[in-house]
């Protein structure tokens, strides 16, 4: 298999010959081999004719399962895999990703191989976990049945669902508490919809902060956070909960996460722009029509069309009043459903002239000069009158399409796709507990400043689930040794 070799070291490799294998000499500090046991895929696997296709960057892994050994080794050279060698042909590279074709798969692979190798890292030959060969792209000609390997990560004592505000505090409540704790998210990046859709957006309801950008805020979540050195895991996308041994496991496409208690804090759970509903829009998104405010910068000078009645279409018409050339909001009533300072403050500015308001119009038409759009014709929805408007962005703010995903099979009391919990955040569930927007009860507020607060009181129900010998009340942080102060 030429230059394919295992990431797990070998000793005595200068004795493995290319395309076979054969015992580290015995003189060599009398070390004894090791049995590297693969689980097979389901019987022989017949991939004579699998061809590599992409190598770059260990986009896929291939988990190899279950070392075992009898003896620590040194040597720090590697070992190339000899059985089976058919499955990996010799002149795999990152240039033979041109010969793809549309029937390729990529696939995390167990390997059905049975090799004898000599492992070098004492940690390796240690420990009962998976060496990874990197980086398969593997073009299936035939129906294959395959096991499909994850990584475990070890055990937590709690793990909270979202990375956006209520998450973040949660994974820092958890530190405070004496608590191992992680963070799962789907997205890239933390911060869940502050970061995603409107970085730049000012928050002013925020205990302490007069005013604060949304990623100013999560960049101080963050760090408040990161103090306990508990891990975020970002672009993990969950598809299952399973219970084992008495804990919880979380499983995404790639990772398993092994828990003994859950707080759910996914806000609208996984979350998309609502589009415009005209055919007529849907060539011009990322052209023009623009459903986020990532940089406001970007607006200065230009004609902004806002269409929208809610919170963000007034944020943004208020917000960026000084940047753009010209603003116009479109909506299709009279009736708003934004905060009535913000309301009030836009109408003033359609008062004075700064500001232009269709209220009772929609989109029905886009005027274009090739890649770019001049102006737009806006339809009274009720007396079907037409109104041309000059413009160089629209922003469409019609809130957002959610989907809670696998949190809907996991036998939680939903109401309206939320998560009805009591005042000890419970949702039913022994073990698991909810926080922020995706959880429901009476008189519920969603804000970030109550999402906070039901974070702390759900953190300190986990902890005290999983150690019923530890307080629900943690006490006062300034009394606390953890932080450096006298423990009370």
């Amino acid at each position: 298999m030429n230059d394919f070799a295992f990431r797990s070291t070998a000793h005595g490799s200068r004795d493995v010959k290319l395309r076979s294998f054969r015992g580290a000499s015995r003189y060599d500090e009398g070390l004894e081999r090791l049995q590297l046991v693969v689980a097979r895929v389901y019987g022989a696997l017949e991939l004579r004719d699998a061809r590599v296709v992409d190598t770059r960057l260990g986009q896929l892994r291939v988990h190899l399962f279950d070392i075992r050994s009898r003896q620590k080794r040194a040597d720090r050279e590697q070992i190339a895999l000899h059985s089976n060698q058919y499955f990996i042909h010799a002149w795999h590279g990152p240039g033979c990703a041109r010969g793809a074709q549309n029937r390729v798969q990529l696939i995390n692979v167990t390997i059905g191989i049975d090799a004898r190798v000599i492992l070098g890292n004492p940690a390796s030959a240690e420990q009962s976990s998976r060496a990874s060969v990197t980086g398969l792209r593997i073009d299936l000609h035939s129906h294959i049945r395959v096991n499909f390997a994850t990584m475990e990560h070890e055990i937590k004592d709690v793990t909270i669902l979202g990375a956006g505000p209520t998450g973040l505090f949660g994974l820092f409540y958890c530190g405070m508490r004496g608590a191992s704790a992680q963070v799962i998210d789907a997205l890239s990046q933390s911060g869940g919809q502050l970061t995603a859709l409107y970085p730049e957006k000012y928050i002013f309801d925020v205990a302490g902060f007069p005013k604060v950008l949304a990623k100013d805020l999560v960049r101080a979540l963050e760090g408040q956070a990161a103090q306990f050195g508990e891990p975020v895991h970002l672009n993990q996308n969950v598809t299952a909960l399973e219970e084992h041994d008495g804990h919880f496991v979380l499983v995404t496409e790639t990772d398993r996460f092994p828990t003994r208690s859950l707080v759910l804090a996914a806000g609208i759970g996984a979350f998309s722009p609502r589009r415009l509903p005209q055919a007529v829009a849907e060539p011009w998104y990322g052209k023009g029509i623009q459903d986020r405010v990532l940089d406001p910068e970007q607006y200065r000078g230009k004609r902004v069309i806002i269409i929208g009645g809610g919170d963000s279409a007034f944020d943004w018409a208020q917000q960026l009043r000084g940047t753009a050339e010209a603003i116009s909001l479109v909506h299709r009533s009279d009736r708003f459903r934004a905060h009535a300072s913000t309301v009030a403050d836009v109408l003033a500015s359609v008062d004075s002239g700064k500001t232009k308001l269709f209220t009772f119009h929609e989109l029905h038409d886009i005027q274009s000069d090739g890649d770019y759009f001049h102006s737009v014709t806006l339809r009274h929805v009720k007396s079907k009158e037409l109104a041309q408007v000059d413009c160089d962005v629209i922003l469409p703010m019609l809130g957002f399409v959610s989907d809670l995903g696998a949190l809907a099979d996991w036998g939680l009391k939903l109401e309206n796709d939320e998560i009805i919990v009591n005042s000890q955040m419970e949702t039913g569930r022994a073990g698991i507990y909810s926080a922020g927007d995706i959880c429901t009860y009476p008189g519920k507020l969603k804000l970030i400043a109550t999402g906070f607060a039901e974070a702390a009181t759900a953190v300190n129900q986990a902890v005290h689930w999983v150690y019923p010998d530890k307080k629900v009340a943690p006490g006062h942080s300034s009394n606390m040794a953890v932080f450096g102060q006298k423990d009370d």
